[in-house]
Formats: C-alpha cells, sequence, structure tokens
C-alpha cells in the first residue's frame, strides 16, 4: 500500500468506556453571595488605597475630612473613599 492510499477493507472498532462523573467534587458548597467573584479583590484594594489615602491627606488638604461614599453631605468639601 501507498504512503497516501487509504485501507478501505480495514473496519476500525471503537474501544468502550465507562465514565463517571466526579463533577460534584468541584462545585462551590455553601455559596453565600452569587455575581460578587471579585468582591475580596476589590475590598483588598479599597482597604490599601484608603490606608495610603489617609496617610496622604495630613499633608495634602489637612483642613478636609475623608468619607466615605456612604457619609456624603451637600455641599459639604470632603475627600471620597470609596468604589462606584
Amino acid at each position: 500500500m501507498a504512503a497516501m492510499e487509504i485501507d478501505t477493507e480495514k473496519n476500525l472498532q471503537r474501544k468502550k468506556s465507562t465514565y463517571q462523573s466526579l463533577d460534584e467534587t468541584f462545585e462551590i458548597q455553601n455559596e453565600t453571595y452569587r455575581g460578587q467573584q471579585y468582591s475580596q479583590i476589590y475590598f483588598a484594594r479599597l482597604h490599601m488605597m484608603t490606608t495610603l489615602l489617609y496617610s496622604l491627606v495630613t499633608h495634602w488638604k489637612p483642613h478636609v475630612p475623608v468619607c466615605t461614599v456612604l457619609e456624603l453631605e451637600e455641599g459639604k468639601e470632603c475627600i471620597i473613599v470609596g468604589t462606584l
């Protein structure tokens, strides 16, 4: 038989195999929140930025208070710490 010829007379049979799904092993159990897969990263970043901001604000604008988004007041000057 030449290199590019196909042997049409040989019947190949695929071997059978049993399959057992082990997906349950990798499922997250007792999931407490959905849609917040990056919340821990955001929290860590916010904490680092807050720490940095508090150390710098005393030199930059010592008379302006640092607030979170929830502490905002209309007409009051402040430096905001938070995520949008």
